[in-house]
């Protein structure tokens, strides 16, 4: 097989590949556009939300200052930890 014919069909499989690709995008955009056209079902009836998610900084846990002082702390301990591992005593 002399190199002329290698990147010819080098170049006839990445054309193929990439004609594979384009396909397989234009399924996907069609698709999508069908399910977007589609109705909601009537049978569904009104939306009612039965769940309810507490966030954070509601509620009686811990709140976001408290959290992120206490994540300081424990970020400072552990650079401090680090420092003194490797000789560095501060100013």
């Amino acid at each position: 097989m002399t190199r002329d014919s290698l990147l010819r069909w080098l170049e006839r499989g990445l054309l193929g590949v990439g004609l594979a690709l384009a396909a397989w995008c234009a399924a996907v955009l069609v698709e999508a556009r069908f399910y977007k056209q589609l109705p909601v079902p009537a049978s569904y009836g009104p939306l009612k939300v039965t769940q309810t998610v507490i966030l954070p900084g509601e509620g009686g846990g811990k709140t976001c200052q408290k959290v992120r002082r206490q994540e300081g702390i424990r970020k400072a301990r552990y650079e401090r930890r680090i420092a003194s591992a490797r000789g560095f005593r501060g100013i």
